[in-house]
């Protein structure tokens, strides 16, 4: 998200102060906004997705690596990891992040920065011999990215926005 705001903060309290003294005076309103994020591409580099049983540490589930556009997602679904695990309660699995990027509508590119490498994704679900479970879950590409502009340079940052939409068994 742009802060473009920041800059023009100082500027109209400094406005305002010039207005204060004897002469007549009006009403100041500063409102805060936040400029809409347009993306073309949030591509990420996962290059393990891990599992939290019930009782136990994570352990590895899928190595990768896999890479992703997000904004290629919107209305569909993609295959990101599939194999065969110990029958058992679990309580999330988690995504490690190996690299990623942006791509703005205006084609400039912004290197992600993902604060631990690593996304964890809350989520209870059982696995059963002979059953299939199936976990869908929706990864917001624009909610999750975090544009800071400093002087002349952005910095992007990857906050994930995760939302499990439906954990089935079959």
């Amino acid at each position: 998200m742009y802060r473009t705001w920041l800059s023009t903060v100082p500027l109209a309290l400094g406005l305002g102060a010039v207005a204060c003294g004897t002469n007549p005076q009006g009403s100041l309103e500063i409102y805060l906004t936040d400029q809409p994020l347009s993306l073309q591409s949030v591509v990420v580099t996962i290059s393990q997705v891990e599992l939290h049983p019930t009782s136990g540490p994570w352990r590895p589930f899928y190595q990768g690596p896999v890479t992703v556009d997000l904004m290629q997602l919107r209305g569909t679904q993609s295959l990101l990891a599939m194999g065969n695990v110990t029958d058992g309660q679990y309580t999330g699995f988690r995504l490690l992040v190996q690299s990623g990027y942006v791509i703005d509508t205006s084609g400039q590119r912004c290197d992600l920065e993902v604060p631990s490498d690593k996304v964890e994704v809350p989520v209870v679900f059982e696995v059963q011999q002979g059953h299939v479970t199936r976990i869908v879950a929706d990864f917001d590409g624009p909610a999750s990215v975090q544009v800071v502009q400093t002087g002349n340079a952005r910095k992007c940052i990857l906050r994930p926005v995760i939302n499990v939409k439906s954990v089935e068994k079959r």
